[in-house]
C-alpha cells in the first residue's frame, strides 16, 4: 500500500503542461492502473514523468515507451461531445412543482387555497398525492440522469408521459375547470421538459453525470446558486444518499460524502481565491465590498435581532381585532366546608342552575366620551348579552335538592356561585376559545331564599321565586356591589381573559343579578286519570349599571329581554389585537419566546459557526492553487465512470493520505506557474 501510494502521489505532483491534440490535459487513466499493479512502479514511473515535464508537445520528445504506457483520457470536455440537459430539464420540473404547490388548492374548486390550510393544519389528501407523485418522478429523473442509461430513461419517459397527460385531462375538465389557465400552464412546462428528455435520450448522456453539475463554472452565479442549494435542509443530503445508491463504486456511503464535501471545500477555496483576485495587492477593500458584505451584514443582524419585537407589536399588520363568533355562560351552586381554605375549589355538592348561550347578542359598541374610548377605538369593545331564560330545565332530582338545600343552611358550610363564561374568536385558528370563571360566596340572607325556592311546595299551576344575589368576596371576605365587573379584556393567544381594566382604577361599574326559579305544573287528562308534569328552569336577570343607563350608549337596547322584559348577563368585552393570517397563526403558536428561541437563537448559532473557529480552515480555504487536488478528484470520477473501481479505490486512498498530511497538503497546493 506504501509504494502504490507514493505513485499516486507522483503522478498527482507531475506537471500538467503536455497537451494532446485536442486541447485534453493528460490524465492517469487506465494505463497508470496497470502501472500501479506491476510493482513499486519507479522504474516504469520515469519514463512518464519524462514525457509529461517535457519542455515541448513535438512527439520526438516523448520517448516511445510513454507513448505505449500512457493514454490520453477526455475530462471536462468530453461533456461537450453529448449536450448535458438535465440541469434545464430540472429547471422546468422544479418550476411545475412550485406552481403545483402554491396553486393547485386555488384551482380545485371544492379546496381552499395553501394559505387556509396551513391555517387550519389540514391538507387534502388529493393534493398530498399530487405532491408526492412530482416528487417521486423528480427523483426517479435523478436517479436515471446517474444511471445514464437510455434504456431504462426511455421506459421513465413512456410512463411519465400518459401520466402527465391523464393527469392533466382530468384537472382541464373535472378537477379544475374554473381555472383552466392553470392547467394549460403546467402542461405547457411539462411538455418542454419532455421534451428535453427526449432529445438526451437521442443525442446520449454525457461521459459523466455524478457529482453536482453547479460546482463546473466558477463565477459568481454560480457560487450563489450552490451556496443557495446546500443551504436548503435536506436537499444536498438527498442527492448525495440518490446518486450513491445508484453509481456502482468501491466508495462507502460516509466515504462518498467526504468526497462530495472535498469537492464542494475545493470549490468554495477556488472561488475565495477568485474573489480575493479582483483586489490588487496593498489596496484596500473596495467600498462596494464594505458595503455589502459589512454595513448590509449589520443591518441584516440588527433586523433580525429587533424583527421579532416588531413583528409582535401592535403596529404590525397582521394584528386585527379578533370578532366574538360564540359565547356561552354557565352558573353553578357550590357548597363546602367553611373551615377550608378555597373551599369553593374542592366542593362537597356542586349543582348546575342556569346554561344560556343558545340566544344571544354580540355586537360592536357605540363610541362613547368616557375613559375606555381614550385607550380603546371602538372596533374593541363589543357588548355581549344572553337571554335570561335558561337553555334547559333543571335536571335536578328531588333527593338531590333537598340535600343541597339543607347544606345551604348549616352554619358550618359555606355556598358559593361559580359563573362560566366561554367565547370563540374568529382568529387566531390555534387559539380561538377564551374561557373564565369567576366565584363569589353567598351571603346568609341568599342562602336561605335560595332553600325556601328549593323546598317550595308543588303549586297550583306555575310560580316564580325570585333570589337576588347578595355577594362576598370570598378572598377578601367583603361586599362585592354586584356578581361581576361590567368590563372584561380579551388579550393576547393564547387568549387570558382579565375581568377588570387596570385603566379605570377599580372604579369599574358591576353587574347586579338575580335568579328567578320557574315551576310550572302542566296537567294531561288520559281516559279518567290526571296527570301533572312538573318542570323548573332557572332565569338570571341582571339590571345595567348605572353608569350605562346614563350613556348614551344603546348596544343594550337590542339586547335579549326577558318576559317581563329584563336583561339577561351581560357585560362589555376588550378585545385585544391578535396575529391573523398565515403568518400571523404560525406566529401566535409560537409565541414571541418560540421565536426567539427557533428563529433568532437557531440564526445566531449559524452566524457564530460562521465566525468562529475561522482559523481551522485555514488549510482548506486559502489554497494558492487547487489545480491538482481537483484533479485527482476528477480521476476518481473518471475511473468511476469507465468502471474502474480498482483505480478509483486508489486515488480516494491517496486523496485521503494528502489531507491527513499538512505537508503533503501544501505540496500539493502550491501555485502552479
Amino acid at each position: 500500500e506504501g509504494d502504490d501510494s507514493a505513485v499516486i502521489l507522483a503522478v498527482v505532483d507531475c506537471k500538467f503542461g503536455w497537451e494532446s491534440h485536442d486541447g485534453l490535459l493528460i490524465h492517469p487513466g487506465r494505463t497508470i492502473a496497470n502501472l500501479l499493479r506491476g510493482s513499486s512502479g519507479q522504474l516504469l514511473f520515469g519514463s512518464w514523468s519524462r514525457a509529461i515535464t517535457a519542455s515541448t508537445s513535438s512527439d520526438k520528445d516523448i520517448p516511445e515507451a510513454a507513448k505505449t504506457e500512457v493514454t490520453v483520457e477526455d475530462s471536462f470536455a468530453a461533456h461537450e461531445k453529448k449536450p448535458d440537459l438535465y440541469v434545464y430539464q430540472v429547471l422546468m420540473d422544479l418550476f411545475a412543482y412550485i406552481f403545483v404547490l402554491c396553486l393547485y388548492q386555488t384551482a380545485v374548486s371544492s379546496n381552499r387555497s395553501l394559505s387556509e390550510s396551513l391555517n387550519e393544519s389540514i391538507f387534502p389528501a388529493d393534493y398530498i398525492v399530487t405532491m408526492l407523485g412530482l416528487f417521486l418522478f423528480l427523483i426517479a429523473d435523478r436517479a436515471v440522469y446517474v444511471l445514464a442509461s437510455n434504456k431504462v430513461r426511455t421506459i421513465l419517459h413512456f410512463l411519465s408521459v400518459p401520466a402527465y397527460f391523464t393527469g392533466g385531462m382530468i384537472m382541464y375538465w373535472q378537477r379544475a375547470p374554473e381555472h383552466p389557465s392553470y392547467t394549460c400552464i403546467f402542461m405547457f412546462v411539462k411538455c418542454v421538459s419532455l421534451a428535453l428528455q427526449s432529445w438526451q435520450v437521442q443525442t446520449g448522456f454525457p461521459k459523466s453525470t455524478s457529482g453536482n453539475l453547479l460546482l463546473r463554472q466558477y463565477n459568481t452565479v454560480s457560487w450563489l446558486a450552490a451556496t443557495i442549494y446546500t443551504a436548503i435542509p435536506f436537499l444536498y443530503e438527498l442527492r448525495c444518499l440518490l446518486d450513491w445508491t445508484c453509481t456502482a463504486t468501491t466508495l462507502t456511503l460516509f466515504d462518498w460524502l467526504t468526497f462530495e464535501e472535498i469537492r464542494l471545500e475545493l470549490y468554495r477555496a477556488e472561488m475565495v481565491k477568485l474573489f480575493k483576485s479582483r483586489r490588487k495587492f496593498g489596496h484596500s477593500q473596495p467600498k462596494v465590498v464594505k458595503f455589502f458584505q459589512g454595513l448590509l451584514l449589520f443591518v441584516l443582524l440588527l433586523i433580525i435581532l429587533w424583527t421579532p419585537l416588531l413583528v409582535f407589536s401592535s403596529g404590525s399588520p397582521s394584528f386585527q381585532v379578533p370578532v366574538l363568533t360564540g359565547l356561552n355562560m354557565n352558573v353553578t351552586v357550590l357548597t363546602g366546608d367553611a373551615s377550608l381554605k378555597q373551599a369553593w375549589m374542592r366542593p362537597e355538592q356542586r349543582m348546575p342552575l342556569f346554561s344560556g348561550g343558545n340566544s344571544r347578542l354580540i355586537t360592536e359598541a357605540e363610541v362613547n366620551p368616557s375613559l375606555i374610548s381614550k385607550y380603546f377605538y371602538y372596533q374593541q369593545v363589543q357588548c355581549l348579552s344572553v337571554a335570561p331564560e335558561s337553555n334547559q330545565v333543571w335536571p335536578a332530582s328531588e333527593p338531590s335538592k333537598k340535600s343541597l338545600a339543607e347544606d345551604l343552611v348549616k352554619h358550618d358550610k359555606n355556598a358559593y356561585i361559580s359563573v362560566s363564561w366561554s367565547m370563540v374568536r374568529d382568529h387566531p385558528v390555534t387559539a380561538s376559545m377564551c374561557a373564565s370563571t369567576i366565584y363569589a360566596q353567598l351571603d346568609a340572607d341568599t342562602r336561605k331564599a335560595m332553600a325556601r325556592a328549593m323546598n317550595q311546595t308543588v303549586p297550583a299551576n306555575t310560580t316564580n321565586v325570585k333570589v337576588p344575589l347578595n355577594l362576598i368576596d370570598p378572598k377578601t371576605k367583603q361586599e362585592t356591589p354586584g356578581l361581576y365587573r361590567l368590563y372584561w379584556q380579551l388579550n393576547g393567544s393564547p387568549c387570558t381573559v382579565v375581568d377588570r381594566v387596570a385603566i379605570l382604577k377599580g372604579q369599574d361599574p358591576w353587574v347586579k343579578c338575580s335568579l328567578v326559579l320557574h315551576t310550572q305544573i302542566d296537567k294531561q287528562q288520559v281516559q279518567n286519570d290526571t296527570f301533572a308534569y312538573k318542570s323548573q328552569w332557572w332565569d338570571m336577570e341582571c339590571d345595567l349599571p348605572q353608569e350605562e343607563k346614563n350613556r348614551t350608549d344603546t348596544c343594550w337596547e337590542k339586547s335579549k329581554k326577558g318576559s317581563e322584559g329584563a336583561n339577561g348577563p351581560l357585560f362589555k368585552a376588550i378585545l385585544q389585537e391578535v396575529q391573523s393570517g398565515m403568518i400571523g397563526t404560525f406566529l401566535s403558536s409560537k409565541g414571541i419566546t418560540g421565536l426567539y428561541i427557533t428563529f433568532v437563537f437557531l440564526i445566531g448559532r449559524g452566524v457564530r459557526g460562521m465566525v468562529a473557529n475561522r482559523i481551522l480552515s485555514i488549510p482548506h480555504v486559502n489554497m494558492p492553487s487547487i489545480v491538482k487536488l481537483r484533479t485527482l478528484c476528477d480521476d476518481i470520477r473518471d475511473a468511476r465512470t469507465v468502471h474502474d473501481l480498482e483505480l478509483e479505490e486508489l486515488l480516494y486512498r491517496a486523496l485521503i493520505r494528502i489531507y491527513r498530511s499538512s505537508e503533503l497538503l501544501i505540496k500539493m497546493t502550491r501555485k502552479v506557474d
